[in-house]
């Protein structure tokens, strides 16, 4: 999957990415099976009544445990990256205070 490649080679985040791309995947099969039922919905029954049961296992198994496993690793790669964030703007804080300072006593 080409959209996740970056993500992809960060191995501390593999829990994270392993379960956004089984989001992706199980989106991707929800959709086929929605596009299969709404083709045979009308002409065969057989057929739309397994696009049915796709879609059933797709939410409420795949999805749904992507949806759940995820939770606490995306938490916590969240508040990683606000924490550095954080650091990074008192590290630029900082810094313009030490040039304005520098630019004050030469003055």
């Amino acid at each position: 999957m080409k959209t996740l490649a970056t993500l992809e080679a960060k191995e501390e985040i593999e829990d994270v990415v392993f379960h956004l791309k089984g989001l992706v995947e199980a989106t991707q099969e929800i959709a086929a099976q929605i596009e299969l039922l709404d083709e045979t919905i009308d002409n065969d029954l057989d057929r739309a009544a397994g696009a049915m049961g796709a879609l059933e296992a797709e939410i409420y198994t795949h999805l749904a445990y992507h949806m759940k496993e995820l939770r606490k690793p995306f938490r916590r790669l969240f508040r990683a990256m606000c924490s550095e964030l954080d650091k990074q703007e008192k590290t630029a804080k900082m810094s313009s205070v030490k040039v304005a300072n520098k630019k004050h006593n030469k003055g």
